[in-house]
Formats: C-alpha cells, sequence, structure tokens
C-alpha cells in the first residue's frame, strides 16, 4: 500500500475522526512523502495534542497507534523508516508539557513524563508488531504470504532503525524495549531448528526481515553480547517454539539476555541456513551475506 492509500484508508477510520488525529494522519503523509522534516513532524504531533495532555488526558495513545499504523502498513523502504524513528527522537527532546503547577505532566501508566519518556510508546509497538504463525499463511495465495512478509519486515527495519537512533541517550523504556524486541526476533527465527518443510517455511519469512537487525545495528547488538545487557542471572529454560509443526525446542539453553555464545550460535545458524537446500536462492544469500557481517563484528573486536 502507498502512503496515499495508507492516508485514505487511515482517514476514514472511525476511531480517528477527531480534528487532532486527522491532522496527525496528514503529518505523518508529509513526512514520509518528504515535505516535511522529522523535526517539523515532531513539533507539529506535540502542538496537536499538548492542549489535551495539559488538560489531563494523559492516556491517549492516538499519535502512536496511527504511526504504527501507517509502518506496518504501508510499501516502505529503508530511508522511510528512518525518517519515523527520527521523529520520534526528535518528540522525546520536545519541552515537556506542564500542568497548573508548573510540573512536567506525567502519564497515568508508570508516570512517565512527556515527552522525554514517550509515554505508551514502546506499549503501542508491542501491540502492534505482528507475529505471524506460518499455519495462518497455509493454504492462502501470494499476496497475503506477501502481506505478512511485508508486515514483519518492516517491524523489524523500524525497530532497528529507532534502536539506533535511541542510543546513547534515549528514553530508557524504549531502549529496553527495542533490545527485547531483537533478542526475541533472533531467538525466534535462529533458535528454531531447520530440519523439515515447515521449519523452512518459516525460515523464509523470518529470516529476511530479522537479518535487517544485522545490517542496520549489528554492531550495537555485537556490544549488547560483550557486555552481557539483559542477562537476569538465570538459563533460558528449554521449550517448544513456533507451533507444532512449524517449530522446534530451543537451540539455546544457556544463559539469558545478550552473550557472545548466544551471538556464535546465531552466526551459526546463518551460516547453516546459507548451506540448505531446502531454502529459496534468495533466502540463502540473505543467510550468507549476514553471517559474514557478523563475523566482521567480530573481528573487529578481535574475537
Amino acid at each position: 500500500m502507498s502512503v496515499e492509500q495508507w492516508a485514505t484508508t487511515a482517514r476514514e477510520n472511525r476511531f480517528w475522526q477527531q480534528t487532532a488525529e486527522q491532522q496527525t494522519i496528514t503529518t505523518y503523509h508529509d513526512l514520509l512523502s518528504r515535505r516535511i522534516t522529522p523535526l517539523e513532524a515532531a513539533q507539529t504531533i506535540s502542538s496537536l495534542y499538548v492542549s489535551r495532555i495539559e488538560e489531563g488526558d494523559v492516556n491517549s495513545w492516538y499519535p502512536w497507534t496511527i504511526l504504527l499504523d501507517a509502518v506496518k502498513t504501508i510499501e516502505s523502504d529503508v530511508d522511510s523508516l528512518r525518517l519515523v524513528a527520527q521523529m520520534l527522537r526528535c518528540i522525546s527532546q520536545l519541552p515537556e508539557p506542564l500542568d497548573v503547577s508548573g510540573e512536567a505532566v506525567k502519564s497515568g501508566i508508570n508516570a512517565q513524563v512527556f515527552w522525554r519518556d514517550m509515554p505508551g510508546f514502546s506499549y503501542a509497538f508491542r501491540q502492534a508488531t505482528p507475529f505471524v504463525l506460518i499455519e495462518d499463511l497455509e493454504g492462502q495465495d501470494g499476496v497475503a504470504w506477501e502481506d505478512a512478509a511485508r508486515r514483519v519486515s518492516n517491524a523489524n527495519i523500524f525497530a532497528a532503525l529507532y534502536l539506533q537512533e535511541l542510543v546513547p541517550n534515549g528514553p530508557e523504556r524504549d531502549f529496553s524495549s527495542m533490545r527485547k524486541f531483537a533478542l526475541d526476533q533472533l531467538m525466534w527465527t535462529l533458535e528454531i531448528e531447520t530440519e523439515n518443510a515447515g521449519q523452512l517455511r518459516r525460515a523464509e519469512l523470518y529470516v529476511p526481515a530479522v537479518a535487517n537487525w544485522i545490517r542496520i545495528a549489528g554492531r550495537n547488538l555485537y556490544a549488547y553480547c560483550k557486555d552481557n545487557r539483559d542477562y537476569k542471572n538465570e538459563d533460558v529454560p528449554q521449550r517448544w517454539m513456533g507451533g507444532p509443526e512449524y517449530g522446534s525446542e530451543l537451540l539455546w539453553t544457556g544463559r539469558d539476555g545478550y552473550n557472545i555464545e548466544r551471538w556464535q550460535l546465531w552466526n551459526r545458524r546463518f551460516d547453516e541456513i546459507a548451506a540448505h537446500s531446502g531454502v529459496s536462492a534468495k533466502v540463502r544469500d540473505i543467510a550468507a551475506g549476514i553471517a559474514e557481517e557478523m563475523r566482521k563484528c567480530s573481528e573487529s573486536d578481535g574475537a
């Protein structure tokens, strides 16, 4: 779906009929059409909602739900999604709305400060992010598969770009959420076997999408592995992932979070997929390129 088509459809959404929401759609349309800059878009979004926030409407996620609808729907390129990530960083750096006593307004959940903490964004992202079950696509036409592949790819590209924008001083909740999303995506894709037809079908969908994490944010992910980020002093429990016919028991049963041994497993899994005759040449080529990118990250550190 093009940006124009998305905007037309979004304007008809019965939940987005108020003036602020209609103007929000126009703002995102103009950003993705390169008519305004990320900073101009951020300033406009703030101006549309600041009066609501200052008047006590601190649990309205419309700016985020509308934006994430665009992210998952449009035919995006990396540059377009980078504009979105840059706009979010700009929003987080805008002046804080103040209440009647001159204090920064906080959200009703977790007392996050507008706009510094980006209240509600990480929650809205989790709600909007597609987790596609391969069994739901079986028996459907190629259009359904392409639509699912686009949604999964867009989510991963956007999240990787946003993670880059959050380094080093972005909102901590969003920074943690994007790291967790990256870890989950790598786990669901690379820590499941690729032996039977269902597992290979799953790899066809997820490997191209997850490859974007290494392509865009690989050096940061490698740094998190070196630092054992998000380690909670426990091992990952052995369990089945990915559906009865499309998954397997996890290949990784070591420490949770990021670590070098897990990075090495991911690198090896990309190599294995690159050599697997059961996946398409396109996926093999992607996996081979990403495996090499991972080695470069390791070698640049002398590992």
